[in-house]
């Protein structure tokens, strides 16, 4: 290796044999370079086709879309994030050829390359996984199959077990079967969410927007909480005093993850704050918890799929599930989701989403 002559190496060689797609970028966002697997994802059969196309063109040639099936924002486009200041962007995007009616999957991975600390070139790696997201495609038609008929037969379970609570005189025997109607509840819940979670992955996932009067429906929520929530105080500040658009069940799933995590988070305090405004063209609802809090290094990772928080060990129960579909249905609506805590002393979970999403 000591032999070698960086001079002496052919460097655009080298990136037109590589595996991944590779395009250059110049400051102003024009494409300089591309190699034969870049021209191939963006549906060019010739490099030479590619670059003398301009973006416009080429953004024409397919439909974006992002994991979950929305419309691909080209904003959101790693190269673009580059060339707006950032120093590394990743993004995954499904290409549907408007032609062909091809599919294919990109890992898209963006880095600048500066000069004196000014922006000269933007590169673009793009990693075709458009076969593994197939292979998932398959798993999770398999896992919606199996979640279907989990719930089904969970469904009879629960029926016969309320027919049973009915019929039952010994008050021991009937807690065990509540106590078996809760955990039924359980299972069902932890079923959707995988429900939830293969539509998310298949680009199947989809919102019932309807008019949502937001007031009304916290209301709803929490004096259905409040019922089984003895030992604490969920307290409601704040007034839309507007309708919006938005998916009443899907947000109602998230009001509830964010509720049901104050109360096993914060087993001590008395109660837990919701504040509800609105902030310009959006609605903003923070739940506030007294708890145990959430560590800086795991804010950034807790929306994650399947993430579990090391910050406490109660933490770890479940799969990590909630606050992921939580994010996902928050997206799903044009808005955004988030935490704010410190450690030991307690969290605010918050999201935002246009009061016409």
């Amino acid at each position: 290796m000591k032999d070698i002559n960086p001079k002496n190496i052919d460097f655009k060689k080298i990136l037109e044999t590589m595996a991944d797609g590779i395009t250059i970028q110049d400051k102003t966002g024009r494409i300089i370079f591309a190699n034969k697997v870049a021209a191939k994802i963006s549906g060019f059969t010739t490099v030479e086709e590619f670059l003398k196309t301009s973006t416009q063109e080429i953004v024409k040639k397919f439909d974006g879309k992002d994991i979950i099936g929305n419309a691909y924002n080209l904003e959101n486009f790693p190269g673009r994030q580059i060339l707006k200041g950032k120093n590394y962007a990743e993004d995954l995007v499904g290409f549907t050829y408007t032609k062909k009616k091809t599919e294919n999957w990109a890992i898209i991975k963006s880095t600048p390359i500066k000069k004196n600390g000014k922006l000269e070139l933007v590169i673009n790696v793009f990693h075709d996984i458009t076969e593994e997201k197939k292979e998932d495609q398959q798993r999770d038609v398999f896992m919606a199959m199996t979640s279907h008929e989990l719930k089904s037969l969970l469904t009879s379970i629960k029926a016969y077990g309320q027919l049973l609570q009915k019929r039952v005189k010994d008050v021991n025997n009937l807690n065990y079967l509540v106590r078996l109607d809760n955990q039924v509840n359980k299972l069902t819940s932890f079923i959707l969410d995988l429900l939830d979670l293969s539509r998310i992955q298949a680009g199947t996932f989809k919102l019932n927007k309807e008019k949502l009067n937001m007031d009304n429906l916290f209301k709803d929520i929490i004096s259905d909480l409040q019922i089984t929530t003895i030992n604490k105080k969920i307290v409601l500040r704040g007034v839309i005093g507007k309708e919006i658009l938005a998916d009443r069940s899907r947000i109602s799933e998230v009001i509830v993850n964010f509720i049901n995590n104050a109360i096993k988070y914060d087993p001590n305090s008395k109660k837990i704050n919701i504040l509800l405004k609105k902030v310009g063209d959006l609605v903003k609802v923070s739940v506030t918890d007294y708890g145990i809090g959430i560590k800086k290094s795991d804010q950034n990772k807790i929306f994650n799929l399947f993430y579990q928080s090391n910050s406490n060990n109660s933490r770890k129960e479940g799969l990590g599930l909630g606050l992921y579909l939580s994010k996902k249905i928050i997206e799903a609506h044009g808005g955004k989701i988030g935490v704010e805590s410190t450690y030991g002393k307690g969290s605010t979970f918050y999201f935002e989403i246009p009061i016409t999403s």
